[in-house]
């Protein structure tokens, strides 16, 4: 592939590789740390001796690829309990501790719980830390607890259940997976004390989030189709249906209701247009690639930090900047830098579903896509569209099918028809989308604007 650079790819396959190993085999190793700091020792001798030609060294590949393994192991090593001193499960008993708790994420409820994603931060008084979830039987008296919420309760620690029956979802393994080994269940009138929420800036981007959804709730717009703007723009996903969500899947086209790498796109899009004067000024072009890696970061943050969503921001964030430098760079670099990124930032992004079927769907697209789109020259414009959308639509579940397969036991047959209407609308939808979200907040929404978007919306459901 034009411009692509075979240390940066090999580096990516290295460092997963060495995060496999360390998810099977970290607990019968030592520490990697030791052995990390030596192969590093190794590749700067090669830098200062072979400066101008250590690139074409074998012995340079096989040493930068240990390097990256063992960094990748070490990584996943830091991960597990058992290397963290300060982890709370070298403090738990059988007994009932007394547990101090920072909510850190608000997850999906369920019929009689609400849940949460918290951060142990104390038990029985001693310092600790690990994530854990949080279940808080529903009380229509009390109000649910938001992000930075910290609270202190005297309750069990148990262990995520595993599957019961043969074949059914593994929802210990999907946390493990996470970095969360127990939960703890309690009422609102179980706990002890209840602190005013830590300042962060989670936190306040789920307020603003949370003050977007109230003020488009104020509109016109059903609760339907708000709830399906909601998982559109923001990234919330709480209030779909489960039928509509079942429906989505169905048709292949549930990634529409998720935020990732497609939303991002369009918005980087939008931006590249909106301050394409700012390139007249001096140095215009840095000016703009900031900005917009600015911006896709507030999205990013806004929506919730999803794996995908960093992914996506990641990688255009690189794309800004190279264009900024003015430099050439191709999209499987960049899919590799930011692959490598978001894993160092957090190696069990690796084993998330969504992770992997994002990645995939990128790597097949770029790799597949020009070589399907080359059988056939379009005529005209929208032929081109048309054409470019099928083999889109096509590479990414050439790619896509057998983990589709593997993890949810379907390969949606409907994705073709679907993709070719939706995804030509959907590029409209949320560009009004994101402008309807604004002036929502300001309440300056024609209520005509929001009847009309919601009529439009609904329609692509």
């Amino acid at each position: 592939m034009k411009h692509s650079n075979p240390f940066i790819i090999t580096t990516a396959l290295a460092f997963a590789i060495g995060i496999g190993i360390g998810f099977f085999k970290a607990d019968s190793l030592p520490l990697l740390l030791p052995v990390v700091c030596l192969l590093f020792v190794v590749l700067a001798v090669f830098w200062f001796t072979s400066r101008n030609s250590f690139y074409n060294s074998p012995w340079f590949g096989g040493v930068l690829c240990l390097f990256f393994i063992a960094l990748g192991c070490y990584k996943y090593q830091i991960t597990v309990p058992e290397f963290q001193q300060q982890h709370y499960i070298h403090t738990l008993t059988q007994q009932r501790p007394l547990v101090q708790l920072q909510i850190k994420e608000i997850l999906k409820p369920d019929t009689y719980n609400y849940k949460y994603r918290a951060a142990t931060q104390a038990l029985d008084g001693v310092s600790c830390k690990g994530d854990i979830v949080y279940l808080i039987t529903k009380d229509s008296l009390a109000k649910p607890l938001t992000i930075g919420d910290r609270v202190i309760l005297n309750e069990k620690l148990t262990p995520v259940v595993g599957p019961k029956n043969p074949y059914q979802f593994n929802y210990a393994a999907y946390l493990k997976n996470q970095g969360i080994y127990h939960e703890i269940r309690s009422s609102y009138c179980e706990i002890l004390k209840l602190q005013p929420a830590a300042s962060s800036l989670k936190g306040y981007a789920e307020k603003f989030r949370n003050y977007c959804i109230y003020k488009l709730a104020q509109t016109s717009i059903s609760q339907k189709e708000l709830a399906v703007i909601q998982a559109l723009i923001l990234g919330q996903k709480k209030a779909l249906d489960k039928q509509l969500y079942q429906s989505y899947a169905a048709a292949g086209a549930v990634h529409i209701l998720a935020v990732s790498g497609l939303h991002v796109g369009i918005l980087y899009a939008i931006l590249l247009t909106l301050l394409a004067p700012v390139t007249r000024l001096d140095k215009g072009e840095i000016i703009r690639s900031v900005s917009i890696v600015l911006s896709l970061w507030c999205y990013a943050l806004v929506t919730g930090l999803s794996a995908s969503v960093c992914r996506a921001v990641t990688m255009f964030s690189f794309f800004a900047f190279a264009q900024a430098l003015g430099r050439k760079t191709s999209t499987i670099n960049t899919l590799s830098l930011s692959f490598i990124c978001l894993l160092m930032y957090n190696p069990l992004y690796v084993f998330q579903v969504g992770f992997q079927l994002s990645y995939l769907a990128v790597l097949s697209i770029i790799t597949i896509q020009p070589k399907l789109a080359s059988y056939y020259t379009p005529s005209n414009t929208l032929t081109k569209l048309l054409w470019n959308t099928m083999t889109v639509t096509i590479a990414a579940q050439i790619g896509l099918g057998p983990l589709s397969i593997y993890y949810f036991n379907q390969f949606p047959g409907l994705f073709f028809i679907t993709n070719i209407i939706v995804l030509p609308l959907l590029g409209a939808v949320l560009s009004i989308g994101f402008v309807i979200v604004i002036l929502g907040c300001f309440n300056i929404l024609p209520d005509s604007v929001a009847k009309i978007y919601g009529r439009h919306d609904s329609h692509t459901q």
